[in-house]
């Protein structure tokens, strides 16, 4: 007899392991890791950050924050700068170099699931997207039913 839940729970994680596999070996050919990639890609359009708002948008705490920005300050992919006004303020801003970094590395753009997605055909990516969907929109009708 098939056990459905099991086989929804070990896609679920292959899934999940395969896609940040994928993710760390795309990141190990540049030499940065996930962290600063989730710190990286909060950057957009040269707008500064401060080192506050950059914690809160990537959920992790200031200290944490602040040796990812360490590394990647070091790196030369962003730059730390103190407020004029308020020298407790520190700005957080990506360099050059992490425009360019983004132009070679697929997941950093905007557009990464067409990396992922590469070779399905039209009619499996959409299958997928709704498949989804309902599994999203499903999940979400249960918690609305635990309030």
């Amino acid at each position: 007899m098939r056990n459905v839940s099991r086989e929804i729970h070990l896609l679920l994680r292959q899934i999940n392991q395969r896609f940040f596999e994928l993710v760390a070996r795309e990141l190990c050919e540049v030499g940065i890791t996930a962290p600063q990639l989730i710190v990286l890609r909060c950057f957009k359009d040269g707008k500064r950050l401060r080192m506050s708002d950059l914690s809160k948008q990537v959920g992790l705490s200031n200290s944490t924050v602040c040796g990812i920005v360490d590394r990647l300050e070091e790196r030369g992919y962003v730059r730390r700068s103190r407020d004029e006004d308020d020298r407790r303020v520190v700005w957080v801003q990506a360099q050059p170099k992490a425009a360019e970094l983004k132009e070679h590395v697929p997941i950093l753009q905007d557009e990464y699931s067409e990396f992922f997605l590469s070779g399905m055909t039209e009619e499996d990516t959409e299958r997928l997207i709704h498949t989804l969907t309902l599994f999203s929109n499903h999940l979400l009708e249960k918690l609305e039913q635990k309030k």
